[in-house]
């Protein structure tokens, strides 16, 4: 059985991990702490910035 892949990344303000969608793309933007982050992707992981 496998599992599913559960796509993250760390809000840069308060290090809370952020499940992000499937679906997600880099550029797309993600809400966390009342402010709007760009999702990007580097060396194999998710950020936001």
């Amino acid at each position: 059985m496998h599992g599913k892949i559960i796509k993250k990344a760390s809000c840069p303000i308060c290090d809370q991990e952020v499940e992000l969608p499937d679906d997600v793309q880099p550029g797309n933007k993600i809400n966390c702490c009342g402010k709007e982050f760009i999702v990007t992707y580097e060396w194999g992981s998710y950020a936001l910035e």
